[in-house]
């Protein structure tokens, strides 16, 4: 009986290849059209989630907000100073470093070089210099801190100068909690890496050689990053994907999603996509969400970062950059610097690191999101193909190395009786 079951299971088994040979491309298919079809319901409000907080010592808008027409004119000064920078490759450190001891903070350079690794023994090297203040909490030891970061680039002095306005704002200001940095980084992504590098104690990199930092602040848990275009704008976009497509924590984006309802209205945008057009369950906003989720999941799949906060991930510090759009609007930085402000006394509240919310998801809109959860059933149709079809190529291996093995015994069984029957003939013995 046994060797009866064992060859019924055999026959069974062999049966089951050969269905799934026949008909894995034919699944597959529909597999992958399943899992497309899935995927683009998830922009439908009844398939995402709205957007709530896991973390409710965030508290988002209850604070007010100290943004002044003061502030907005050591805004409007300073833009006028550094106009006159603009376009030039190096940060102007003199002045940046005497308008914020005049503000009050502490203010620091850290110089750093880079060189390409792929030019060979004569790689052109590239200099660089970082300049970065510090507001310190005014009643609390320096354990944690929060950045506000802006590259230094010819269309970004406008963020460079909303940058230390609101650092000089906060340092008059007692409520703090955190200390706050204010960074202005040179050659962008390479400006900030040779910063965290330092700020850290660590040398992740043999081409980046970045300078000691004289001081620091506490253990940084969120970073802003600003890029301002023009004093007028029409909305702001908000950058998420760190390197290696790291997301921030949640909580922090819906944080900075919600208080820019209050700020700048519903303009803002994901990659371009959203604003007010997100809103609704009509068929305009359910293909708007298809698209920012679209884009969200394919700056993710590059691998690059969307801006210079990217890097803030690799310490897993919560980071995203809020960039201006449409030069011109009706929209002007104290929009931007009053959302930048209640980020921060939000964060300002919290008694430990992001952790509650969710790290893997997908943006469909300012209130609406796709966790894991949701989008990995779609997903894992689009990949079964891949599966079925690996499967099939392993069995088939396995099916024709067990026949060419049984074919060799049949041959070597064959061989043997002829030689057992020729042996007979001559009255040989065959060994045993």
């Amino acid at each position: 009986m046994g060797l009866l079951s064992g060859s019924a299971s055999s026959h069974g088994i062999a049966n089951a290849i050969k269905v799934l040979s026949r008909t894995h491309k034919l699944i597959g298919i529909v597999s992958y059209l399943a899992g497309i079809v899935g995927f683009c319901l998830l922009a439908h409000h009844d398939y995402n989630g709205k957007v709530y907080f896991s973390e409710h010592a965030l508290s988002p808008g209850v604070a007010g907000q100290t943004y002044s027409q003061d502030d907005y004119k050591f805004y409007q000064q300073l833009a006028r100073k550094l106009d006159q920078f603009k376009g030039e490759e190096s940060i102007p450190i003199d002045v940046l470093k005497e308008v914020m001891s005049l503000a009050g903070l502490e203010s620091f350079h850290q110089n750093f070089s880079v060189s390409d690794p792929f030019g060979g023994t004569s790689s052109e090297i590239i200099a660089g210099q970082n300049v970065f203040g510090i507001a310190r909490a005014p009643r609390i030891a320096s354990t944690e801190s929060m950045v506000i970061a802006a590259p230094w680039m010819s269309d970004n002095t406008r963020g460079v100068s909303l940058a230390v306005t609101l650092g000089a704002m906060i340092k008059k200001q007692a409520y703090w909690a955190k200390d706050v940095v204010i960074l202005i980084v040179d050659k962008e992504v390479w400006g900030m890496e040779a910063w965290l590098q330092a700020y850290h104690g660590e040398e992740r990199s043999q081409f980046l050689k970045a300078e000691g930092l004289p001081t620091s602040a506490g253990s940084i848990q969120a970073a802003l990053c600003l890029h301002v275009t023009s004093d007028r704008f029409s909305g702001v976009d908000l950058q998420l994907e760190g390197i290696n497509g790291l997301m921030p924590n949640l909580d922090l984006v819906n944080v900075v999603s919600m208080m820019a309802q209050y700020t700048v209205g519903g303009h803002v945008t994901f990659h371009g996509q959203g604003g007010h057009l997100a809103y609704g369950d009509d068929t305009d906003a359910v293909l708007t969400r298809l698209r920012t989720m679209f884009a969200g999941a394919a700056q993710q799949v590059s691998l690059q970062p969307s801006g210079v906060h990217g890097s803030f991930m690799r310490y897993r510090i919560e980071s995203l950059t809020i960039k201006s759009t449409g030069n011109g609007g009706h929209l002007d930085v104290s929009a931007v610097a009053r959302l930048v402000e209640s980020t921060l006394r939000s964060v300002n509240n919290l008694l430990e690191r992001f952790h509650q919310s969710f790290f893997f998801y997908l943006v469909a809109g300012g209130d609406r999101y796709v966790s894991i959860g949701m989008y990995m059933p779609a997903i894992g149709l689009i990949l079964l193909p891949l599966v079925l079809r690996g499967l099939v190529l392993w069995l088939s291996d396995g099916d024709s190395s067990t026949s060419a093995d049984e074919e060799g015994k049949s041959n070597s069984v064959r061989k043997n009786g002829i030689m057992g029957r020729r042996s007979c003939k001559l009255g040989v013995a065959m060994p045993v």
